[in-house]
Formats: structure tokens, sequence, C-alpha cells
């Protein structure tokens, strides 16, 4: 959660005293107005939604196979996708315990852990259950064989940041069309699904109070990865979010307020060129491009902001 402290303290460096003050204009036929993607309030919110909430969302179903994995159930078609910022470093490390049960076809896990982010400073302790289901033909099937075409996973996860705030997250998806890569043991496959996650928090350093509330519900929709790649290869994802955010940042003798509040709506299509189209809109102004899925030739990061 310290993330917001972090961009609350560079808009303020950028001297950005109230943010949504930026060069837009107003194309013919179009009632929004275009955002500068350059602008820091896209930087802002394009952090705070298009990587952490979806990079959240991803973190929560890599989380569900490895307890598989733990579990000797089923070895992850997640494996080689790393929970990583969009730099393409992996900052957090997260441990866990947990009790399995079967029960009516259902894998049910309930777990406690921590997530460290080193890049942050940040300590958060996770809980709850997730439930994971592996399918041939619509029927559970105990342990994963050849036979398998489906995974379906519910999870419901609560988090805490002592002294900081709370927040929870549900996720509901279904994984298909599994395909086998022989060569480089890797698994190609489709997701279905949505998450929605809540938080509110306060946080303080020595110069800068953020109070954060938000909702958000991420839908995605046959988002393809291949069994070669480590980047969507087609599909979407949307994302709506109902923000109140007011940071106050001290810089020397300044004091500046940064707020940030309303619906917000975001969508992206994946490509297969290894590239993503999005859009952001606030209701009044809309942010548009296209990004490049990030890699270093090591490991690759699905999420979307890279700049």
């Amino acid at each position: 959660m310290k993330r917001i402290i972090f961009l609350a303290s560079v808009l303020a460096a950028m001297l950005i005293l109230s943010i949504g003050c930026s060069d837009d204009s107003t194309p013919a036929g179009n009632d929004l107005l275009v955002g500068d993607t350059n602008s820091a309030e896209f930087q802002f919110v394009g952090e705070l939604f298009g990587d952490g909430e979806i990079e959240s969302a991803f973190r929560v179903l890599e989380l569900s196979f490895d307890f598989l994995d733990s579990a000797g159930v089923f070895q992850s078609p997640m494996k080689n996708r790393p929970v990583s910022r969009a730099s393409g470093t992996t900052n957090e490390v997260i441990t866990y315990s947990l009790t399995k049960s079967y029960v009516n076809g259902w894998h049910i896990f309930s777990f406690q852990g921590l997530m460290v982010d080193t890049i942050y400073n940040d300590t958060v302790s996770f809980g709850g259950i997730d439930s994971v289901q592996i399918r041939t033909m619509g029927a559970p099937i105990a342990v994963n064989d050849s036979t398998f075409d489906e995974i379906y996973i519910r999870a419901h996860y609560t988090y805490t940041e002592v002294g900081v705030g709370a927040g929870s997250s549900d996720l509901s998806m279904n994984l298909t069309n599994f395909v086998e890569d022989t060569l480089s043991g890797g698994m190609g496959f489709t997701i279905n699904g949505t998450t929605t996650e809540t938080i509110d928090a306060l946080e303080t350093d020595s110069n800068t109070t953020c109070d954060y509330a938000a909702t958000s519900t991420i839908t995605i929709t046959n988002l393809v990865f291949s069994a070669s790649g480590d980047c969507p290869s087609g599909g979407s994802m949307s994302l709506v979010a109902d923000l109140d955010l007011t940071c106050i940042v001290s810089l020397g003798t300044s004091v500046d307020t940064i707020s940030v509040s309303g619906l917000w709506n975001f969508s992206v299509t994946f490509n297969s060129d290894n590239t993503s189209t999005y859009s952001f809109n606030d209701g009044t102004t809309e942010w548009t491009g296209v990004d490049t899925c990030y890699t270093d030739g090591v490991q690759a990061s699905p999420y979307i902001f890279h700049h």
C-alpha cells in the first residue's frame, strides 16, 4: 500500500497541485475530452489500476495453482508466468501455510500468509479460502489426468497491513482450451472470469498522508495465453473502479493536495503481436493508446502499463 504514498510523492515533486489539470481537447463528434497519456493523472491511475488491480487478480490466480502444486494435484500452467511488477523484476516474496480438503469434487484450501514487497517495504498479511475444481466434460475429477479440459476457481481473500488498512478480494474464473507444448513443457489456455476487490486505507510517512477507499471489478473475456508465450495473445479485460483518494504532500515549504475520485472505466484488448490496445476514461476524459507486453528475455509480465 506504500505504493500509493510513492506515487503521490512523485506527483507532488512534479508540482501537480490538483490532479485532473491536463492539456485535453475535444474532437468533433466525441463527448469525451482526449486525454494526454503523458499527464500525471493518467500515469497515476494507470499505475494504480492498470498495473495494481490487474496484477492483484493474476496474483490470486497464481496462488490458486501454487496450492494445487503443493498438494501434488496439478502442475500449474502458470508455473513460468511470474508474480512480478511490470518492471520485470520479482519484488514480492510470498509465504503461506495451508490445510487442504476434498469435498464434493472441490479441492478446498484454507490458508494464511504474508506478502513482503521489497521495493515499497510493505508487509501484508492475508488469508482466506480457495476452492478449485478440475473437470472432464463438466464432471469433477480428484487428480489431474490427460482427460481434463476445464479448471474452475473460486477464491475469497482478506488482507491487512497493520496500522494502514484492509481489503478483500473475490475471484471466480474458468480456464479452458488447454494446449500443451511438448518441447517447452508449457501449456496454453483461455481464461474467463471476474474479480471484485475492496480496500480502505489510511497511510502516512514523514511527508505524505493518503486516505484511500476503492471498489473495483475486473471482467476477463477469452484471455488467451499460448503454450510458448508469457503475454496474452488474444482476448480482453475491463475494469470498473469507484475511487476516493486524497493525499496531502509536504515538500519543504510547499503543501500540495492530490485528489482523485469518481467512477473510472478501463478496457484493454490483447493482440497477437505482443501488444495491447487500451482505453481509460473518467466520464469526462478518455486516454487511449497501444502498449507492449514487457519482457526481458527471462521472464515477462501480462500487465499493462510499463512507462
